[in-house]
């Protein structure tokens, strides 16, 4: 994309270029949907660039300018879903998918497989996110509910890659609990 350095005094925008007077630019950044106004005379540096599409646009936005630019036909929004699966959008890529597969029933075979993979993806997601919460119970030093929660973490995403990653995360959590037991003045002057 065609972009924007402005250099203020205090601060840096990178982004592109939404409109301008002679008083002032509006830059859109990847900070959200509405442009940062930036007075012409508070400006210390402007440099045109080209920039990735990323620097300037959020990831939702980022689907939807692929969705403006185009007809909406079935093969588009599998490849726009796909795209949204790159940005971890899983749930605007599974709609996609769903549209694709109402648009076009062709589709429907491929529209179901890459449905199903997205709701793996999705509950990978799901079982990382759980992970990183009952590794911070256990940075707390609350072993007990950290064993209680992965025990649940197992029953529900065993099947997972993170599952089938951490399948003994009970006897690990379970022996460090014993250690931080055993040794927890030695611990705690360590951290």
């Amino acid at each position: 994309l065609d972009g924007v350095r402005i250099i203020t005094e205090n601060r840096e925008v990178l982004g592109v270029i939404a409109q301008e007077n002679e008083r002032e630019i509006l830059i859109k950044t990847k900070e959200g949907p509405t442009a940062i106004k930036i007075p012409k005379s508070a400006i210390l540096s402007q440099a045109a660039l080209r920039i990735r599409e990323a620097d300037a646009y959020g990831p939702d936005e980022m689907v939807d300018r692929r969705l403006q630019s185009g007809s909406p036909e079935g093969p588009r929004l599998l490849e726009i879903g796909r795209f949204a699966v790159t940005l971890k959008l899983y749930a605007r890529a599974k709609e996609l998918f769903t549209k694709a597969g109402a648009a076009e029933g062709t589709l429907k075979e491929e529209v179901e497989t890459l449905l199903s993979q997205v709701d793996g993806l999705m509950a990978n997601l799901e079982a990382a996110n759980t992970l990183a919460s009952i590794r911070k119970l256990t940075d707390e030093g609350k072993y007990d509910q950290a064993i209680a929660e992965a025990e649940k973490f197992l029953a529900t995403y065993a099947e997972t890659p993170t599952g089938q990653q951490n399948k003994e995360l009970v006897a690990h959590l379970q022996k460090e609990k014993a250690d931080w037991d055993k040794n927890r003045d030695e611990i705690i002057a360590r951290k």
